[in-house]
């Protein structure tokens, strides 16, 4: 029997940025980056870490990590990110609810990517494409197993491609993918059976 060393989280400094960016804004660390959006904030430059504590903390801390799952890869990455949140709010027409739901999402899509040996996710390509087809899959099987409503597993499965397609220009993600109906009763109510 090995001995694990025990994981621990530690806190890492963080810089607020506010969404939309300006032409003079620069990323220089994405990893200590924190969106704010509408007043809100969202600690995004922790996906550039592999384990991040998932306990509840206050509005506008940032997420605990692990130091040493830091990815250098991720930099970058995180840093189009960041771009295309921006995006969406400056050119894209977006409404800060919409651009902070996508942001939702996509934290989803990273701690399910990151716990199921998917991190080189948003590297584009092949990885991308692998990921997201998991990635849609699994949020089909949860759904299957009622963990949540056929509205919010659609919302998680285009959200995320949207994302995806935009920050890494491949725009194929969603061939082949079968996207969960919505299933939410337009009509309210149910009718009475009719008789035969």
């Amino acid at each position: 029997m090995t001995n694990q060393p025990p994981i621990v989280f530690s806190e890492r400094p963080v810089v607020i940025l506010e969404l939309p960016m300006s032409s003079r804004d620069r990323l220089l660390h994405p990893d200590q980056v924190m969106l704010k959006i509408n007043g809100r904030m969202h600690d995004i430059g922790a996906f550039c870490y592999s384990l991040r504590s998932n306990e509840m903390r206050m509005q506008g801390k940032p997420c605990k990590v692990v130091l040493s799952s830091f990815r250098n890869e991720r930099v970058n990455q995180i840093r189009q990110v960041i771009k295309v949140f921006s995006i969406f709010l400056k050119d894209g027409g977006k409404r800060p609810y919409t651009v902070v739901n996508h942001l939702r999402t996509f934290k989803v899509f990273m701690d399910w990517a990151d716990t199921n040996v998917c991190s080189d996710c948003l590297a584009g390509g092949d990885a991308t494409r692998s990921a997201y087809r998991l990635f849609s899959r699994d949020v089909e099987d949860r759904l299957q197993r009622h963990e949540f409503e056929s509205s919010y597993g659609l919302n998680l499965q285009r959200n995320v491609l949207t994302v995806l397609e935009v920050l890494t220009g491949v725009s194929d993600l969603g061939k082949g993918i079968r996207f969960i109906r919505n299933m939410k009763n337009n009509g309210g109510g149910t009718a009475p059976a009719t008789e035969h």
